[in-house]
């Protein structure tokens, strides 16, 4: 049996029909989603509308929660008295960021506990001194600059030790924007603490305290003192070499003096067509690489200077405190934990009422269906 031939009118007329079926499912699908689109918007308009007259019907409750916390913010910062707070600025080396935060929190939890034997013992101060401590918090200092400081010390920069240089590779691999996302907290050279006191003048009595802590870690110790003997030895190769290189320079001199040049052409007799050598001069080269050593030496001690102490203060605290603003104190945040309580009570008394009025119409609406199935 022959198979049914298909004319060309009817394959037409086939592909028509088909991309016409295409073209109504897409209107369908697109008039769907605007009707979805519409329906949740008037939806959130509404619920919105009904949220805005559930405030104003109980705004009076509202005001009353907030005004309740206020009162109870007032009657703390009466207790405690106005709060002060001072900011110091410290550079953390030998990895030393860590401790650094765990200090922090170790200290919020002694003023937390009112362990005032403790606290005065560490920052020298007097128990009654140590009651008006409030918090310290910690939080590095963030930067373009100090971040692509980091990425350049750890990948870019030349480490003789090394001997195969693989900074094309990290840099390939793990690329700027990516590392600077990954950057946590501790990574971060600089860093920024801040306390919190009642007492205006007693922030000058609280930098050696956190210095000498941090300080006494015994592991960070050995670290320390193993970087300081390293830095001493290399300080000690770089003038040796600049010594050498001095000396060598002045013996150039003298046979230049003596007439005897350092260098000079292998042939007294220069034959015009060919090009003239290049006639080297070991001395300036030798002045150009004492240079280089100089510049090497001046950038070493003021890194081993920044290098001496484990917690190198930048800015200390400032001894007389600045009065914490008043969105800051106490009074403001408890007018708004008030204001909120109250508005979560009131809620739930709305969602109890609801479900309340609801159930006997679920319950009238289940006996009429069990009546129509009888």
């Amino acid at each position: 049996m022959e198979p049914k031939k298909t004319s060309f009118t009817e394959q037409h007329s086939d592909s028509d029909a088909y991309i016409g079926l295409l073209l109504y499912k897409t209107g369908k699908s697109v008039k769907n989603f605007m009707l979805w689109m519409i329906g949740g918007l008037s939806s959130l308009g509404k619920a919105l509308l009904a949220l805005v007259v559930f405030l104003v019907r109980n705004i009076f409750w509202l005001l009353l929660g907030a005004g309740i916390g206020l009162g109870y913010g007032a009657y703390l910062v009466n207790q405690q008295g106005a709060k002060y707070s001072s900011e110091m600025s410290v550079k953390t080396n030998f990895n030393s960021s860590r401790t650094l935060y765990n200090t922090v929190s170790f200290l919020n939890a002694l003023i937390t506990n009112q362990k005032t034997d403790e606290l005065s013992a560490i920052f020298k101060i007097t128990p009654e001194e140590s009651k008006q401590l409030l918090n310290f918090t910690a939080e590095p200092i963030k930067s373009e600059i100090i971040a692509s400081e980091i990425y350049k010390e750890r990948f870019l920069d030349h480490d003789r030790s090394t001997k195969i240089r693989q900074d094309t590779f990290w840099v390939k691999t793990l690329k700027y924007s990516n590392f600077k996302l990954s950057l946590t907290p501790y990574d971060f050279p600089y860093h920024k603490i801040t306390a919190v006191a009642t007492n205006p003048f007693i922030f000058g009595k609280l930098q050696n305290g956190i210095q000498e802590y941090v300080s006494n870690n015994e592991l960070l110790k050995k670290i320390r003192d193993n970087q300081t003997a390293y830095n001493e030895h290399k300080r000690k190769m770089i003038v040796s070499a600049i010594e050498k290189l001095d000396t060598l320079r002045q013996a150039y001199n003298q046979r230049i003096q003596s007439g005897h040049p350092a260098s000079s052409p292998g042939n007294s007799q220069i034959n015009v067509t060919q090009p003239l050598p290049e006639i080297k001069t070991p001395e300036l080269a030798l002045y150009d690489e004492m240079l280089g050593l100089s510049d090497e030496l001046k950038r070493f001690n003021n890194q081993s200077s920044a290098e001496t102490n484990i917690i190198e203060v930048f800015y200390p605290f400032n001894p007389v405190g600045q009065k914490v603003s008043f969105f800051r104190q106490n009074i403001a945040a408890y007018s708004f934990y008030g204001f909120c309580l109250s508005l979560l009570i009131l809620l739930s008394i709305g969602l109890r009422r609801a479900i309340r009025a609801a159930a006997p119409k679920q319950a009238a609406k289940s006996a009429a269906n069990n009546t129509d199935a009888i």
